[in-house]
């Protein structure tokens, strides 16, 4: 026996999810939060994939994929600048600052000089993305 999901409980399941979260700096809001969007998106698309069981399996897997990874519910501030001072050595490259997110809050992190890996190597920093589940931090690396 196959189940339907009304489309209108998928709406209602992301209203619940974004209403979930009051504080945004309290980690247990923001597992609460993004379990509900994690639990939502996944009943979802379990129902679609696998009717009343897929839906099942997809709202706990997604509720705890989302409850875990703690993304950031609220854009990081805009970046702060930096004057780069002049490489201290040839074989260093600047890495930016950026803001990082500590579990409760932004901290920012201030740009250095990093040695190359290789010579002709460059620095790629790193950047915020937007997710379902809230923002999360792309680590910069060697190009």
């Amino acid at each position: 026996m196959k189940w339907l999901i009304p489309a209108g409980s998928v709406g209602i399941l992301a209203l619940s999810a974004l209403t979930a979260c009051t504080n945004p700096y309290d980690p247990g809001q923001r597992a609460a939060g993004g379990a509900l969007i994690g639990a939502g998106s996944g009943a979802a698309l379990g129902a679609i994939a696998g009717g009343g069981r897929g839906a099942a399996l997809g709202a706990l897997i997604g509720g705890g994929v989302g409850a875990a990874a703690g993304y950031a519910t609220t854009p990081p501030p805009a970046p702060r600048y930096e004057a780069v001072p002049p490489p201290p050595a040839e074989h260093l490259s600047w890495v930016p600052g950026h803001w990082r997110w500590d579990g409760y809050r932004y901290v920012w992190e201030q740009g250095h000089y990093v040695a190359r890996p290789y010579a002709r190597s460059t620095w790629i920093p790193g950047h915020w993305v937007q997710r379902p589940q809230g923002w999360v931090w792309e680590e910069g690396h060697w190009g």
